[in-house]
């Protein structure tokens, strides 16, 4: 299961903070990665020195663990449709380039991707794109995808 997309900057294997040696995921790279490997000591002297520090990770760490419940929430409750759309507005809110109301998602996730993250077959992933595609939720082109704000949907 796809936990989640990392875009520059973000950061992964905090289960090491919580004591777990060894990280119950791996991570897999789209493209060139550069990673910066901070030895478990420097986490515990920054969360020890800095009680904004340990704040502002506790958020993140909060948020993170927010998004993964109602992920698996979904795949529980919700149809292939939704959880689709779903997905794909997330990535567009994280990655998206503002066009108007809409977002423009130029590296946008392959099916294979978003069924992994839904917990779907690969085909239901591309029957439902085509789907959002029709009823212009979801418009694709060469350079991206043009995901359209909950507002401005039809």
């Amino acid at each position: 299961i796809l936990l989640e997309i990392l875009r520059p900057g973000a950061f992964f294997g905090e289960s090491s903070i919580a004591g777990l040696t060894t990280a119950p995921y791996s991570v897999v790279a789209a493209k060139r990665t550069e990673f910066l490997l901070i030895p478990l000591g420097n986490w515990t002297q920054l969360l020890n020195e800095s009680h904004l520090f340990a704040a502002r990770l506790t958020h993140v760490l909060a948020t993170k663990l927010r998004s993964v419940q109602n992920r698996l929430r979904d795949s529980v409750y919700e149809r292939a449709d939704g959880l689709v759309l779903k997905f794909v507005r997330e990535v567009a809110r994280q990655q998206g380039v503002p066009r108007g109301k809409d977002r423009f998602v130029e590296q946008a996730p392959t099916h294979q991707t978003i069924a992994d993250a839904c917990g779907l077959a690969r085909e239901t992933v591309t029957r439902q794109l085509t789907r959002l595609h029709r009823k212009g939720l979801v418009k694709r082109y060469r350079t991206g995808w043009l995901i359209r704000d909950n507002e401005t949907a039809p």
